[in-house]
């Protein structure tokens, strides 16, 4: 078979967002936003900017790998960086090296490249390419209430006894208030920061013009002084409400304090639950130091990884590609980075979710 491949970003090769909905409507497996144009000229950006990777054979679309170009941050420096999300390839390509030229093309044109979900398919690929690969996104809960869970979890009889009595610290002082996109930007200002850049502008199209979900910013500080924030978004299923912290920035002193704020927000919200998942490596501490659940070690207790529709997996969290070029410090320890639900394209709608709701 002879055929000629042409790949780029969408806006250079002229296709549109509703071409690339309905691409991902025909062969992505499972109901996915991405289905939805309107919600791509929001994700993704309206089709003249639109650089999601296609490729292309005999005038016809046969691959696409979602794409958003992001500055990254390490040690004081900035460099041209992507998250990478959803990648289909049509099955009658497959095994035609359409996924090598669409990495080595993302290799061409950025300098960090990182990702999620990557499937045991994939994974050869990602590897044969130099991508590092973790299976685990630190992910961790803390349970306010198991009555109110038991319709969405899986727990042995020990869970809650064991649960609480990890919980053995009691919480450190803090005051809290309500904020914004442009405070809580400021914050990564004051001191080094290391992942994918928080900006003012950033935040503001990410949270605050969001199409579907509504999120809320918040400001802590310590006893000392010390700022951190968080942004997060309630959720529920059916009568049971929860949490999802979508990021958590700021003093390293500070997150401590951020993490007791999350459990007095919890408890006084009335959520079952509240989970955070996030790569930086003081942050897990404070997790850990607090006794909040691990969904990748604490196997007692599985919240689900989706809501809509439930799924639990085991465990109960998704993995991690990264990639960056020899001109970039070192991005492979992942402790020093941060990453979290906010980025790299993990909090999502479904489209059970836009049913759920009404949504269109």
């Amino acid at each position: 078979m002879t055929f000629n491949v042409l790949v780029d970003f969408a806006h250079k090769l002229g296709v549109t967002n509703a071409q690339i909905a309905s691409f991902y409507n025909d062969y992505w497996e499972r109901p996915i936003a991405l289905s939805q144009p309107n919600f791509i000229d929001w994700q993704f950006g309206a089709t003249p900017d639109n650089h999601c990777v296609v490729a292309i054979v005999n005038s016809e679309i046969v691959g696409i790998m979602a794409a958003k170009p992001r500055l990254f941050l390490y040690d004081s420096n900035s460099f041209n960086g992507a998250e990478l999300s959803t990648w289909v390839v049509s099955p009658k390509v497959r095994g035609l090296g359409i996924g090598k030229k669409t990495l080595r093309f993302l290799q061409s044109n950025f300098q960090v490249l990182v990702g999620t979900g990557i499937s045991a398919a994939a994974l050869p690929l990602y590897l044969s390419l130099g991508f590092s690969f973790s299976a685990y996104l630190p992910r961790f809960i803390y349970i306010s209430n198991f009555q109110t869970i038991k319709n969405l979890t899986k727990f042995d009889v020990q869970a809650e006894r064991l649960t609480k009595a990890r919980r053995t610290k009691p919480p450190v002082s803090f005051t809290s208030k309500k904020s914004n996109a442009s405070e809580l930007s400021a914050l990564n200002a004051t001191f080094t920061f290391n992942g994918f850049d928080r900006a003012d502008d950033y935040f503001n199209w990410r949270y605050e013009t969001h199409p579907i979900f509504d999120y809320e910013f918040h400001l802590i500080t310590d006893e000392h002084g010390s700022h951190a924030g968080i942004i997060l978004r309630r959720d529920s299923n059916k009568t049971t409400n929860f949490i999802h912290v979508c990021d958590i920035i700021g003093d390293p002193r500070a997150i401590l304090s951020a993490v007791c704020f999350l459990e007095q927000y919890a408890e006084n919200m009335g959520a079952a639950f509240i989970d955070a998942s996030i790569t930086k490596g003081t942050t897990v501490a404070a997790f850990r130091q607090r006794g909040w659940i691990s969904a990748v070690d604490d196997s007692y207790v599985q919240i689900p990884s989706l809501f809509y529709p439930l799924e639990i997996r085991s465990p109960a969290t998704t993995s991690l590609i990264f990639w960056a070029t020899d001109s970039v410090p070192s991005i492979f320890d992942l402790s020093a980075i941060t990453l979290a639900k906010g980025d790299l394209d993990l909090d999502r709608p479904t489209l059970s979710f836009y049913q759920n709701n009404g949504l269109k």
